[in-house]
């Protein structure tokens, strides 16, 4: 009898182990919906783009659609769509599942992932799973109006800010002299290229161009008195047929700006990959190891405008702890800050915000814009540089994007642990042809290539903006409050109670004070999910289109009881306010 209790046991574990997960499309796709939805299913969220998400789950409901069966030994792509379907044709172990605005997502074996890295086209790696805000119905914090010697103060920095030596930053990155033989220029920052490599293929070893790179940043850093360490971590190079090549230890530069204030113990990132590629180049995978990669906008640009922002904002003292992190491997499917992001976690810190810089130095088109992009969660960063740039006389075409599909760059990893991160970058699509820069991963990607004045304009903008929220150390808080006048008041329930035998139903009746998306969703008494409508708009002043027939969400009537009507109204802004009100049904 032991024995059978005993393989019983060990059945249902291995049963529970083995069982089957699905990848699947569903149409929610906000915070909001995505946050009710996992109160019904347990699933891990691993997509979002504006129309649909993307979840791994063993439940299928009636709107999910299965893109595949989930397999240890593969993994989940986004690429772009040009060039994708020529470089996967041979191919076999690939296969296309979704197509999506200029995108197409792929399955492809994991021994075949090292060729991704010299493809033409941007990829990014599926997150394995992305934590939904806690909350994401909480008000988000706004700028404060900042006392006025402190603006003055941030105006003296922003005066002398030198096009010429946020210049120099980029060419020092760009050309890379060697620190230990003065006048040998690397001219490539490649992640492979490290002090610390072991290669299995009988190839020679790499020099150390990155780590060189690295050396140098640190020192930058350091000679303004920022405190310095190096965050290492390994990376292993495979090949189709021939297992692992070599294996690397790379390393993110990480200096911090102590806040002086009361609120010293939160940080904010500021962030930008300083590894380069030039995967466009011919023969890029066979001699990675001489080919200059110069990597001018993408991204000596975004270490420039860091380093530049680290020198001018030492001169003040904050009230909030600044981190600038210099990744390493974002070439390779960010490697360097999906490390970091474990790290802090690890560690419990407080990191209240990301703001990173990839790609901040070229204008093709001249019109000196600067695209801010983040997730939902994250758009009151978005607007905080809106804000900043308007009361510091910025004159930069800022372009505020909210598009969670947008997880090619190193802001990413920290939006699947619920952090706000923004990217600000000289494009935001890698699809559009006006915005898209052909040289970038090539050879060509050299200084005359940079718009010097819009790297001055993103320099602007990074110190003002981050002097900003971290604001003066006399200050406890930057923050305002939200405006006292809620989104949505003064719910009606009608008729209460309602009986459903006499063909009534139950109208929702509320007031807006300014446009909004509303959703509605009933639970019981017992606080059992009952039924979620798809958001819908409202618009100012009295709403009562909406009415509920006393169904659940499988369109079955329910019983006879007390129900909770919430409605939550979500402004232009990202902005909500939920009210709530009973209604008894009776059957």
């Amino acid at each position: 009898m032991k024995r059978f209790i005993l393989a019983y046991f060990v059945f249902l574990i291995t049963t529970d182990l083995l069982a089957t997960e699905y990848l699947l499309k569903i149409p929610q796709n906000s915070d909001r919906q995505l946050q009710i939805l996992q109160g019904q299913y347990l699933f891990r969220l691993r997509f979002r783009t504006k129309d649909f998400a993307l979840i791994q789950s063993e439940k299928i409901s009636s709107e999910a659609e299965v893109l595949d069966q989930i397999s240890p030994d593969f993994n989940y792509y986004i690429l772009a769509t040009q060039g994708s379907d020529r470089i996967f044709a041979d191919v076999k172990e690939s296969k296309v599942l979704e197509r999506f605005n200029g995108f197409v997502l792929i399955k492809l074996h994991i021994a075949f992932e090292p060729m991704l890295f010299n493809v033409t086209s941007h990829c990014a790696k599926l997150p394995i799973e992305i934590q939904l805000p806690y909350n994401p119905v909480v008000l988000a914090p706004r700028l404060a109006v900042t006392p006025e010697p402190y603006q003055e103060t941030i105006r003296s920095l922003l005066r002398q800010l030198d096009a010429g030596a946020w210049f120099d930053k980029v060419r020092a990155l760009v050309e890379n002299e060697d620190l230990q033989r003065p006048g040998h220029f690397f001219r490539s920052r490649y992640a492979l290229r490290v002090y610390d490599a072991k290669q299995y293929d009988d190839s020679a070893p790499p020099d150390y161009a990155c780590d060189n790179a690295a050396d140098w940043i640190a020192s930058q850093f350091e000679s303004y008195g920022l405190a310095v360490e190096f965050d290492s971590f390994q990376h292993t190079r495979s090949s189709i047929g021939k297992g692992v090549l070599g294996e690397y230890t790379m390393r993110n530069v990480v200096a911090t700006l102590l806040g002086k204030g009361a609120n010293s113990d939160e940080i904010y990132l500021v962030t930008g990959h300083y590894d380069s590629i030039a995967s466009k180049t011919d023969k890029w995978e066979q001699d990675w190891k001489i080919l200059p990669a110069p990597g001018a906008s993408d991204n000596a640009s975004g270490i420039a405008t860091m380093i530049e922002a680290a020198r001018f904002l030492s001169q003040i003292d904050l009230n909030r702890t600044i981190r600038f992190v210099a990744f390493s491997g974002e070439e390779l499917f960010l490697h360097g800050s999906r490390h970091y992001r474990q790290l802090i976690q690890a560690r419990g810190d407080k990191v209240i915000g990301v703001i990173n810089l990839d790609m901040v130095g070229h204008d093709g088109g001249g019109e000196l814009d600067l695209h801010v992009l983040g997730d939902q969660q994250s758009q009151w960063l978005v607007k905080a540089c809106q804000t900043v740039a308007a009361r510091y006389d910025i004159e930069v075409d800022l372009r505020l994007k909210n598009d969670p599909s947008f997880i090619f760059s190193d802001h990413s990893p920290f939006w699947e642990i619920a952090i706000p991160a923004i990217q600000v970058s000289e494009e935001s699509s890698l699809t559009d042809p006006t915005e898209s820069i052909e040289y970038i991963h090539s050879e060509f990607d050299v200084l005359n290539m940079v718009t010097v004045p819009l790297g001055v304009l993103a320099l602007k903008l990074t110190v003002a903006t981050v002097a900003e929220l971290a604001g003066p150390s006399g200050e406890e808080f930057i923050f305002e409050p939200q405006p006292d006048s809620p989104i949505i008041r003064n719910l009606i329930v009608y008729p209460n109670p309602v009986n459903l035998q006499k063909s009534q139903f139950v109208v929702l009746d509320f007031y807006l004070t300014r446009p909004a998306e509303v959703q509605v969703t009933i639970h019981s008494s017992s606080a059992e999910h009952i039924f979620t409508s798809q958001p819908f708009s409202g618009g100012i002043g009295r709403n009562s289109d909406f009415d509920w027939r006393g169904k659940n969400m499988s369109g079955a009537r329910v019983a006879s009881g007390v129900y909770t009507c919430s409605v939550t109204a979500t402004d232009e802004d990202y902005n909500s306010h939920v009210v709530e009100s009973k209604v008894v049904l009776i059957q």
